[in-house]
């Protein structure tokens, strides 16, 4: 069985559609519930067993990122992604900082009601010996406020009740939000994830493949690995709130408060 002890928390994107409410600071930053969305974070991943913690951050981000996981936790480390290249440079990033061990990955952006489902995650990736992902079922209604999103083709995984094998991964929608029209419904990966050791050589295969200078994001990571049925899920039907975007944080203030 994998053990999982170390979460990887990405915080190095510029944030420019929030930039009226943040100012100068980092997105990660950002306030809700009385906690700023990286706090919300760090104290998921303790609740799931995770106790060490590398925050992924722009270097201009460093010491103030630093400073705020330091309220929450004595075992951090903050590491540098120098050029916003992606999210799956960023993972990568964090993986090699935390010596290419397995590791569990939360978007700062992505706000779950309680419980957090990243437990289950991490158990299932552990259990199973394969990559894992939180995968959301959304609907019209869930759709409100979320960003373009990847379709997901998913299949149940046997004896675990939940829990999907992931056999294909499209390309992202290119709407910057999702439009889902009444009884449309979409299964998309969102930001939970549970990676085994070798996530660094896959995020170099698909580096490889890429034109000079694209974006290195986590979708085709994950259509990687799901057309090597290495992919597996939790199935995930509650609502979230996709607080980096102005839509998905007015739903999660009006929910928790600011």
């Amino acid at each position: 069985m994998t053990a999982f002890q170390t979460s990887i928390i990405p915080c190095a994107g510029l944030g420019t559609r929030m930039r009226p409410l943040l100012g100068d600071r980092p997105k990660a930053l950002l306030e809700v519930a009385g906690r700023t969305v990286l706090a919300h974070a760090i104290v998921e991943a303790r609740d799931a067993g995770l106790e060490r913690v590398v925050v992924v951050a722009h270097p201009t981000a460093r010491d103030a990122l630093l400073r705020e996981a330091r309220r929450w936790t004595n075992r951090v480390e903050v590491v540098e992604q120098a050029v916003p290249r992606g999210l799956a440079d960023a993972i990568r990033i964090g993986a090699r900082a935390a010596r290419n061990e397995a590791v569990a990955v939360l978007l700062p952006d992505n706000l779950f009601e309680p419980p957090s489902p990243l437990g289950r995650l991490v158990a299932l990736a552990a259990a199973t010996a394969e990559h894992a992902v939180l995968v959301a079922r959304m609907t019209a209604d869930r759709a409100q406020g979320k960003g373009g999103s990847a379709p997901a083709s998913v299949e149940p995984l046997a004896h675990v009740p939940g829990a999907v094998r992931i056999t294909a991964i499209g390309a992202k929608r290119g709407r910057a939000r999702l439009d889902l029209a009444p009884g449309e419904r979409l299964d998309t990966p969102i930001g939970r994830y549970a990676f085994q050791p070798d996530v660094v050589t896959v995020v170099d295969e698909v580096e490889v493949a890429l034109s000079r200078d694209a974006e290195l994001d986590d979708v085709p990571v994950l259509a990687r690995l799901a057309a090597r049925r290495r992919l597996v899920g939790v199935l995930y039907e509650t609502p979230f709130f996709d607080v980096g975007n102005p839509d998905g944080y007015r739903g999660a203030t009006e929910r928790w408060g600011a």
